[in-house]
């Protein structure tokens, strides 16, 4: 007993054997075994595990994973889904995680109502292709996506995110020409280009 320089017991027995018949006269020298296990991750090109260390069997260490963007964790191979994790190790253990695509909304809608409409809106898994469309009214055309300032319509993409897209519908633009017989009147108003349904006088004298 006196060469005895240290006692290695189980996790969580100090306290029993500093007070045990026979054994407390160790009590100064009783500690927990030292972490004997390993630790493996599996790598993942969907998010990024991280691990803390632990010095004795007594010691839970900590997983934490952060997902890639566009992905989320879903659950770790032995189905616990708790992220940060914390695990007190009775073997050698291999940690895996699963992640699924996240999923975005996407929204259309017109700059005016009256101007025409849209189609398209969606839920759809990340870098899933989707296709949108601008609809004019009579008297009125697409112009462009104001917020990916995109001028193809239907227009195709891969959602990475929430998207709101407003189609720009503008004004056809149409020619007036007037004019008379100068022998009997005239006519008062300009020639031109102008949008549909601006309002336009003349006048004939």
């Amino acid at each position: 007993p006196n060469g005895l320089s240290q006692l290695y017991v189980p996790c969580g027995t100090i306290e029993q054997y500093q007070t045990a018949n026979g054994w407390s006269v160790f009590s100064d020298r009783i500690e927990y075994q030292p972490m004997p296990y390993s630790v493996n991750i599996t790598p993942t090109e969907f998010g990024i595990i991280s691990l803390s260390d632990a010095s004795t069997i007594c010691d839970s260490i900590k997983l934490n994973v952060t997902p890639t963007y566009g992905y989320h964790f879903t659950q770790w191979s032995d189905g616990n889904t708790e992220n940060p994790r914390y695990i007190l190790l009775t073997q050698d253990t291999t940690f895996s995680a699963e992640f699924e695509k996240n999923q975005y909304e996407v929204h259309t809608a017109s700059n005016y109502d009256f101007r025409g409409t849209t189609i398209g809106d969606t839920v759809a898994y990340y870098l899933d292709t989707i296709e949108v469309q601008a609809i004019p009214n009579y008297g009125y055309h697409f112009t462009y996506w104001l917020e990916h300032n995109q001028y193809s319509n239907p227009y195709k993409f891969a959602v990475a995110q929430n998207e709101f897209l407003t189609a720009v519908f503008d004004p056809n633009k149409y020619t007036i020409s007037v004019g008379s017989n100068v022998e009997q009147g005239v006519v008062r108003g300009e020639n031109g280009e102008y949008d549909y349904s601006s309002e336009l006088h003349y006048e004939a004298i």
